[in-house]
């Protein structure tokens, strides 16, 4: 059974957004302390797939108990596929940011007390945003906000590559993109799905992080429908994106194919994994259902 999670925002509905179905029989309570697991097996092989959000209120505390469990005597942890900037992106990068200053169209006056309003909350001068075409505005305007409330982009990533560290086991991405594939779907973005864009960054902004902190608080403690029923700004802008939503059938594909893989060896390995890449009709666990691996839940 699939059930539709997004929040509610304004025009976010004009966004493509293929992380927006979510499947109900995966969302489930945890039993085991800490964060949600879930769990794939093939004959003698397991691989235990943390989901997790893409960031974490500074100072956050979650327990890793299982974490550490599972990394010990673990073949191998699984990243996330992420995008990386080789030297041969450097260029393009630069060029793009180039020419997303030119021919910067005004906004609508409402859009433009909304964006001076927020700029001042954020301690910043509204030329910062207003400079760039709206979408690469609102995806600075969304980065200005998490730093300025405290949200941490790093984590919960960066403290399970420690202990990953820390139990001697060997880690490796499922799988890397160039870079400039993002910077590309921001420049062919056209000025309606950049406006779009800049109201989901400013709904964000005009929350506060009460409701962030909520949502991570409740994946800490294995509440996973609370967990993913939060605002997703940064998420809904990537996504709707020219070229995106491919690119994040790509990401679930490969992830899947690289537990696929694991699950080759006996024994176990461990897989760190976005929440809703997890979870999504057509995602990670639901590709590994349709090969024929057995999928477990936290409850279970």
């Amino acid at each position: 059974m699939a059930l539709c999670l997004a929040p509610t925002l304004s025009r976010a509905d004009e966004l493509i957004d293929p992380e927006a179905v979510l499947l109900d029989e995966l969302i489930v309570e945890a039993r085991l302390p800490g964060p949600a697991w879930w769990k794939v097996t093939d004959g003698d092989s397991t691989v235990y797939v943390l989901g997790a959000p893409n960031a974490l209120p500074k100072g956050l505390t979650w327990d890793q108990t299982i974490l550490k469990r599972r990394l010990e005597g673990a073949n191998q942890l699984i990243l996330p596929a992420a995008a990386t900037a080789g030297l041969g992106d450097i260029g393009g990068l630069l060029a793009l940011r180039k020419q997303a200053r030119r021919d910067v169209a005004p906004l609508p006056s409402a859009l433009q007390t909304r964006v001076d309003a927020a700029s001042a909350r954020l301690d910043r001068k509204s030329d910062r945003y207003l400079e760039w075409k709206p979408v690469a505005g609102a995806l600075m305007l969304l980065s200005d906000n998490r730093k300025v409330t405290r949200i941490d982009p790093s984590q919960p990533h960066a403290a399970v590559i420690k202990a990953a560290k820390k139990a001697k086991l060997k880690s490796a991405r499922a799988a890397t993109y160039e870079a400039v594939v993002l910077g590309r779907a921001v420049m062919a973005a056209p000025d309606s799905i950049g406006q779009t864009c800049l109201e989901v960054a400013l709904d964000e902004v005009e929350a506060g992080p009460s409701a962030f902190e909520a949502t991570a608080r409740a994946w800490a403690q294995g509440n996973v429908r609370a967990a993913v029923d939060g605002r997703r700004g940064y998420d809904l802008c990537i996504n709707g994106l020219p070229g995106m939503a491919d690119q994040l059938n790509k990401a679930n594909a490969d992830q899947a194919a690289a537990i696929a893989w694991a699950l080759k060896t006996p024994g176990h390995s461990v897989a760190l994994m976005g929440l809703r890449s997890l979870l999504s009709q057509n995602g990670v666990l639901d590709r590994l259902r349709q090969q024929g691996f057995a999928v477990s839940t936290p409850d279970q």
